[in-house]
């Protein structure tokens, strides 16, 4: 069992791997993946990767996206990463381009797909699809 919540895991756990090592490789491979949508979003708008500080941006964008100033650090992430860009050289107008390219493909697009997946994890164990707002709204039962 990978934690002992009363469920068995949908995962298996990784063979002859220890949890830490597995767990270091899966976070890496995610960061890269990540990184590799920055890279993707340049070429997509034709925009040559400036390579010397696309790690530079990418590591901006993703201090700045842990800021908790705003919900998703909405603004706050692409305003960074952006002036990242253009401090390493990138065109202010492909810098602002680029930036919202990656921010839809690596923040916007996964969220409906992550609210299916919660509706249907909801579903299977029963309980109503109502949001926290909804629950903050409702009045006082007396």
């Amino acid at each position: 069992m990978a934690w002992s919540c009363g469920r068995r895991s949908p995962v298996p756990p990784l063979a002859g791997l220890g949890v830490w090592t597995a767990t270091l490789a899966l976070a890496t491979t995610n960061w890269l993946a990540d990184l590799g949508a920055l890279g993707l979003a340049f070429l997509s708008l034709g925009v040559a990767i400036p390579w010397r500080g696309l790690l530079l941006a990418y590591a901006v964008g993703q201090v700045a996206a842990s800021l908790p100033l705003l919900p998703g650090s909405v603004g706050v992430a692409e305003a960074a990463m952006a002036l990242a860009l253009v401090a390493i050289g990138t065109r202010p107008a492909a810098a602002v381009g680029v930036v919202l390219v990656y921010r839809l493909i690596s923040f916007w697009l996964p969220l409906p797909i992550g609210l299916w997946f919660w509706a249907g994890t909801r579903r299977m164990e029963g309980q109503p699809l109502e949001l926290a707002s909804a629950r903050l709204r409702a009045p006082p039962a007396h």
